[in-house]
């Protein structure tokens, strides 16, 4: 059975650090969103980092997967958070879709 995660990435390393590697952490991205390991990407504004959604059998196969971003580590740090959703608003995917 799947588990959801919160993924808390935080930026750790200079802003040119970040642009060297930025082009190949979006191919990662996309090919984790498109696999299904991503289910959300959401950028923080006050901050460079982000706050995703994952899925993945286990703690250790989601640590295997963010383990392959190419900003990790040196440029960014992460921390999972397993969580169940309990309830969730239909007002959020209609939100996440009126901002596409």
């Amino acid at each position: 059975m799947s588990k959801l995660f919160v993924i808390i990435v935080t930026v750790t390393a200079p802003h040119d650090h970040v642009q060297k590697v930025f082009p190949a952490h979006l191919e990662w991205l996309q090919k984790h969103f498109s696999s299904g390991n991503l289910l959300s990407i959401a950028r923080t504004i006050n901050e460079l980092g982000a706050i995703n959604i994952g899925v993945a059998e286990s703690e250790e196969a989601m640590k295997e997967i963010m383990d392959t971003d190419p900003i990790m580590p040196g440029v960014a740090k992460y921390e999972l958070k397993e969580i169940e959703i309990s309830k969730m608003s239909p007002a959020l995917l209609a939100f996440a879709r009126s901002e596409k």
